[in-house]
């Protein structure tokens, strides 16, 4: 009988979020326009682009955020991790070697696309996270909930500033990064590289494993059936369906603003 009752409990759970969807759509709608003013500038010389990208490059950090807490909520609703895991860290590497080594050769044939390296983007980002719960999943469950996604926001707060050589709390909790740990060509993926070193998209392990682990938290409370109703209807129409294929609209968002704009840029538009 509690069985039963605990079934039923979880069972709404197994619905559609489409809250989580119209969240995660808005996050993806904002990044659409972020790397569009970033190619328009690096690629087109588009210095309105340049001048949009500087402005909105403060509140890059709270969609990208969000984005990341919905995906490690959305883990604990995945029936396989190590196959989401293992697929997006092949997009991830595919993207990788694209941007770093295809792209520049490009060159040759007229096309500028200098600045748009990714060695350690989002899905990069994602997909370690993802593997990394599958795999620590059994150790991270001996917190409850509450206390382990309490615990992971104040990891995030204290390692916001990491890639800038800082963590701690503000004032005198606050210590530097010994300058020597950032001088190693292989740290970029945990924050740590030298002023020399650039990615058109990046996002360190450290701090946002952190935020990712916290939204596999209050992931639990999804699983357990605390969702209020009016969280299943999604409201957003279009913004939603960017939501729930996020991946195809990072994969393709990019190489459609570049026919975009080298359309604008053949008809002296930009």
């Amino acid at each position: 009988m509690a069985e039963k009752k605990a079934a039923k409990k979880a069972a709404p759970s197994q619905n559609r979020i489409g809250l989580i969807d119209d969240l995660r759509g808005f996050c993806v709608l904002c990044m659409i326009f972020y790397h569009g003013f970033l190619l328009a500038f690096n690629s087109f010389g588009v210095v309105a682009g340049g001048q949009a990208y500087d402005f909105f490059r403060p509140v890059q950090p709270l969609f990208a955020g969000i984005f990341i807490l919905l995906c490690g909520v959305s883990c604990r609703l995945s029936h396989s991790n190590w196959e989401r895991g293992l697929k997006l860290f092949g997009v991830a590497l595919a993207i990788n070697l694209i941007t770093i080594l295809l792209l520049p050769q490009l060159a040759r044939f007229g096309f500028d696309f200098s600045g748009t390296e990714i060695w350690f983007g989002i899905l990069n980002l994602l997909s370690v996270c993802i593997l990394f719960f599958a795999l620590a999943r059994p150790v991270l469950d001996w917190l409850p909930p509450a206390a382990g996604a309490y615990l992971m926001l104040v990891f995030w707060y204290v390692t916001r500033f990491f890639e800038a050589g800082r963590i701690g709390f503000p004032g005198e909790l606050e210590t530097t990064v010994p300058a020597s740990w950032r001088t190693h060509a292989w740290t970029f993926p945990f924050g740590l590289h030298d002023d020399q070193f650039w990615s058109a998209d990046y996002f360190p392990l450290i701090p946002w494993l952190f935020l990712f682990l916290a939204g596999a938290y209050f992931g639990v409370y999804i699983l357990e059936g605390h969702v209020p109703k009016f969280a299943y209807k999604a409201r957003l129409g279009p913004v939603n369906w960017l939501g729930r294929h996020a991946l195809l609209v990072y994969i393709a968002h990019v190489p459609a603003w570049f026919v975009v704009l080298e359309l604008l840029h053949l008809i002296h538009l930009i």
